[in-house]
């Protein structure tokens, strides 16, 4: 049976083990970044086709509610909502609209099946160590030339350039994502996700479209391969103005496209030799600033081998660490259980030797016949004792030794029990490596004794007792018992004085 001791130790350790190995164990800060097709099949079914009276555009599922989030302009004037994947339909209703932000969410009327939920990954851009970028969307051009009535969307990878403070043309501000993923017309209220495939921004507008630093800014004349998305915060915090449910995440995207970027910056040499004049001058700008990106994606790419590298360390350091105390926490309770189960069979060796004395009919000369039990053997220091013990720290009368044959069917097996007499120094028995003061008991036979300073045994006591008595033969009369040899030499043991010379009882345990 565990004790509450035994149970707060269990549990002490277990917290060691788990406070060590949490101190090791690297935390999991950012997200891992997925290969180009495991990208591109998970975020399929989380893009829908927007579709009005007027025109069409695209959106992607918030939640298990039927909320889709797309671009105002792609609603606006709009009566009539659906929302088609593949070659499923359902109807929509608008919810909501913000022409500054050209944002808007509807919601499907009945649930659509195969789509998936977006993750929103509102931390900045700038913070990720990922630069590539994957827009997703259906651009009316890929429609003109499609035979099937399937809705099928179309996926251009990208690199993120940079986050700026400007606007749709309106006098609100917003936070806009310049990147180089290409988009079309349709592509309009599409996502813009990174390599780990969370949404990172809302497609709005390509080239030769009002985009400014500043409300009200001038009409931007961008070339070919310059592309703008809504901050995907923006959308998050009028959705929790909104109240509704979405998944979102602060973590970075844990990638480099340091490959990417190389393909970018050669495909801009080629263009810029190529053109000239002013569209010339533009492409050099854009070289010079992936330029830039490359060289912080690449120190970036070094710093993430060294993170990972000393995570490695680390880890293999804590794993190390806690079977060094596994392995100690075992052989300890290996060594406790031994001791116990060597105590176990000494008992029972010793059980099975009296059995079989027993069953014999006969016993060593230490143990008292058959008939003498049960045994009330009075121990002390006084001549009438059964068992005298010269010693001054035993008392006159210290102790009374009962010895009797158990009955359980098992004849020839012996209970001793051990009472205190209010002995000034006190009886204890040694047990669990402690000496443990007894007022009355059960003992082993073999069990170390200690009387006042006088160290025996159980069975030392009775056959000290055995060789004074004549087996069988009840004791009578003090006379008798005065004249009974005495066994138990006078020992010399240390006892306790008080200044008058007078003996005092112990206090040690």
């Amino acid at each position: 049976m565990s004790d509450g001791h035994g149970v707060r130790g269990k549990a002490s350790t277990m917290g060691l083990i788990l406070w060590t190995f949490g101190g090791f164990a690297p935390s999991s800060n950012a997200a891992t970044a997925l290969d180009d097709g495991t990208l591109r099949e998970r975020v399929k079914p989380m893009v829908v086709k927007v579709l009005t009276e007027t025109g069409s555009g695209t959106g992607f599922v918030l939640n298990q509610n039927g909320h889709i989030a797309t671009n105002h302009h792609v609603v606006d004037n709009g009566r009539q909502f659906a929302v088609r994947r593949a070659t499923s339909q359902v109807a929509a209703d608008l919810v909501w609209s913000s022409e500054e932000l050209d944002l808007a969410v509807i919601r499907m009327r009945e649930q659509l099946a195969g789509v998936a939920t977006v993750t929103l990954a509102v931390s900045s851009p700038e913070e990720n160590s990922d630069l590539a970028v994957l827009a997703v969307g259906f651009p009316g051009v890929s429609d003109t030339l499609a035979t099937a009535d399937a809705a099928e969307s179309t996926r251009t990878n990208g690199i993120f350039s940079h986050i700026f403070d400007g606007s749709w043309g309106q006098d609100h501000t917003l936070r806009i994502i310049q990147h180089n993923a290409d988009i079309n017309p349709g592509n309009s209220g599409g996502p813009l996700f990174d390599a780990c495939g969370r949404l990172i921004g809302v497609n709005t507008a390509g080239p030769n479209v009002t985009v400014s630093n500043t409300p009200g800014g001038p009409r931007i004349d961008a070339p070919s391969g310059v592309f703008w998305a809504s901050f995907v915060g923006e959308l998050a915090r009028e959705l929790d103005s909104l109240e509704i449910a979405y998944q979102r995440t602060e973590e970075p995207c844990d990638a480099v496209a340091v490959e990417q970027i190389q393909e970018q910056i050669e495909d801009l040499e080629l263009r810029i030799r190529e053109a000239g004049g002013q569209n010339a001058d533009v492409l050099r700008d854009a070289l010079e600033r992936l330029q830039g990106q490359l060289e912080d994606a690449q120190r970036r790419l070094e710093e993430g081998q060294q993170r990972r590298w000393l995570m490695t360390a680390s880890v293999a350091g804590g794993v190390a660490l806690v079977l060094l105390l596994i392995a100690a926490l075992a052989l300890a309770s290996f060594r406790r259980s031994l001791v116990q189960t060597v105590a176990r069979m000494q008992e029972g060796v010793s059980r099975v030797v009296q059995s079989r004395q027993g069953k014999k009919g006969h016993r060593t000369a230490a143990v008292p016949s058959k008939a003498a039990y049960p045994c009330r053997l009075r121990i002390g220091r006084g001549r009438e004792m059964d068992v005298t013990l010269n010693s001054e720290s035993v008392s006159r009368f210290h102790a009374e030794l009962v010895i009797s044959e158990q009955r359980d069917g098992l004849g020839g097996l012996l209970e001793y029990v051990i009472s205190d007499r209010d002995s000034t120094n006190g009886t204890r028995v040694w047990r669990g490596g402690h000496w443990h003061r007894i007022r009355k008991g059960v003992v082993q036979p073999n069990e170390r004794l200690r009387l006042g300073d006088y160290e025996t045994t159980p069975r030392d006591l009775e056959g000290m007792a055995s060789r004074s008595l004549s087996p069988g033969r009840e004791r009578q009369g003090a006379e008798k018992k005065a004249e009974r040899r005495r066994y138990g030499q006078p020992v010399d043991v240390s006892v306790r004085r008080n200044p008058d010379g007078e003996i005092v009882p112990r206090t040690d345990a």
